[in-house]
């Protein structure tokens, strides 16, 4: 070949992939991004995003997505499991649970691992969507898994934090709480963290899941305490938000929403390299509070709750509300970047990667943006 003529065609070829790397770099296998739950994405989303594509799923969506290799795979209310092409929205696949799927999807070794409202914990192939294998457990899932070398983590309303081995599901211990598990696990330095219905902070160890601290949340949980320098940090659902240590067991601090009820049943989210921790609150806003000692920098208001957990991008936070509005606030300050009316609530969580943002709705769309 003519060397005038190869080398345009070979850089070409190098932009073509190095757009592919780019669109794929850093996958959001889980819920919160990670097993931390820190909620911090690896690609970046700025302010001035834009609608790349729509996908109808015709059914209520409160499941998060995940985002791996360039495929979204997001759980519906009327028992779909879909996969959609991350570049245009375009279904790949689609599975049927026995239930309503809240819970979201983690994906990992090539499965895609999550629970029903049915009880049961089903893996699939990724690719092809087809059952690997399924355990039914006590009570309903809402639960997102987490995972950590080959144990799946995930917790069930029969009261119980299950681990599981990833290649075909048998249980490798079960943890017994004193109420329903509804939290996604939160996992870091060999231990294990939920918060319930018991409210108590529960530290389990990894490795055979004996139970080494606890501490009481002083109310009932439903959101996975989010890991940070030692401490996790979550909202209760009775107006309270604390940090507590993975070491001891103690109670750093704890603080109270002054404004009435806020009940907090969403994750919370780290910015400024985790010297601030961000909570979502049903007292419609979103503030920020010095993760050393609880103290607030700042409040964003919205205009009814927020569920959705927030995800730090590209310096922006972004989250759903109930208002029917997608929010992106500055990190630093809470104000107001960016806003999609998507007309209907938003309690699903964003997923991140490839530089778009995938959310879904309560009335069945899927939305993906991208500068």
């Amino acid at each position: 070949m003519n060397r005038r003529i190869y080398l345009p065609i070979l850089a070409a070829l190098a932009l073509i992939l190095t757009g592919f790397t780019a669109l794929y770099a850093a996958d959001w296998s889980s819920f919160r991004g990670d097993k931390e739950l820190t909620g911090v994405a690896g690609d970046g989303v700025a302010a001035g995003a834009k609608l790349l594509w729509t996908y109808e799923s015709g059914s209520s969506i409160g499941s998060t997505a995940a985002i791996v290799n360039g495929t979204v795979y997001v759980g519906t209310d009327n028992s779909k499991m879909l996969a959609l092409n991350l570049a245009d929205g375009k279904k790949k696949w689609e599975f049927t649970a026995a239930n309503t799927i809240a819970a979201s999807p983690l994906v990992a070794n090539s499965r895609v691992y999550f629970g029903d409202e049915s009880g049961y914990f089903y893996a699939l192939d990724a690719d092809t969507g087809k059952e690997k294998w399924k355990i039914l457990t006590g009570g309903k899932i809402i639960s997102s898994a987490s995972i950590s070398g080959t144990s799946i983590l995930v917790g069930s309303y029969d009261n119980s934090l299950y681990c599981l081995n990833s290649s075909n599901g048998n249980t490798k211990w079960e943890f017994a709480t004193g109420a329903q598990v509804h939290c996604t696990p939160c996992i870091a330095d060999g231990k294990v963290m939920i918060a319930g219905c018991d409210s108590t902070v529960h530290i389990v160890r990894l490795s055979d899941g004996k139970e080494l601290k606890s501490a009481d949340a002083g109310s009932a949980c439903a959101a996975g305490p989010a890991y940070n320098d030692g401490h996790v940090f979550l909202g209760t659902l009775n107006n309270g938000y604390l940090a507590v240590s993975t070491k001891d067991g103690s109670v750093a601090w704890t603080i109270k929403d002054k404004d009435g009820e806020g009940e907090c049943n969403a994750g919370a989210t780290f910015v400024n390299g985790g010297n601030q921790v961000v909570f979502p609150s049903k007292n419609s806003k979103v503030f920020s509070v010095n993760s050393a000692n609880g103290t607030i920098k700042w409040t964003f208001p919205t205009r009814d709750s927020v569920q959705s957990s927030p995800v730090l991008s590209g310096g922006l936070l972004y989250f759903g509300c109930d208002d029917g509005n997608i929010y992106g606030i500055d990190a630093n300050t809470g104000e107001s970047k960016w806003k999609y009316a998507a007309g209907s609530a938003v309690t699903a969580s964003p997923a991140i990667s490839g530089n778009r943002m995938v959310i879904g709705t309560s009335d069945g769309a899927v939305y993906c943006f991208g500068n």
